[in-house]
């Protein structure tokens, strides 16, 4: 159940990734950013902390332990922080490098996380 709700995270953090990348490429005289990657985020931090709680539930303690938890864990983190920091400052810009962060430690940790049977 954990490795799938860190697929969707992955997904999630993917989906945003491209639709910053996106925004950053083509934006021109756009009155206002676009709050889907921010939303994509959301759910992908939503996700991946789904994942941590069945995952803590299973192991019976916290599961940043092991060199796969810390990375998932520290994924988690960089979108929890940059979700609080979007919400006092508006800088759509910074998700075109927070997600890619966040993609590539999550991926780290599903290429060497335990398969369940």
């Amino acid at each position: 159940m954990s490795f799938f709700l860190l697929v969707l995270a992955a997904v999630c953090y993917l989906l945003a990734t491209g639709v910053c990348v996106h925004q950053l490429m083509t934006r021109r005289g756009d009155p206002g950013p676009s709050l889907v990657p921010t939303w994509l985020l959301l759910a992908g931090f939503a996700f991946h902390g789904a994942a941590m709680g069945v995952e803590a539930i299973t192991l019976k303690t916290l599961p940043i332990i092991g060199p796969v938890e810390s990375m998932s864990f520290f994924a988690w983190l960089v979108a929890g922080l940059f979700l609080i920091a979007s919400l006092k400052y508006r800088i759509p810009t910074l998700g075109a490098f927070v997600a890619p962060v966040a993609l590539a430690a999550t991926f780290a940790a599903l290429a060497f996380h335990p398969r369940e049977q």
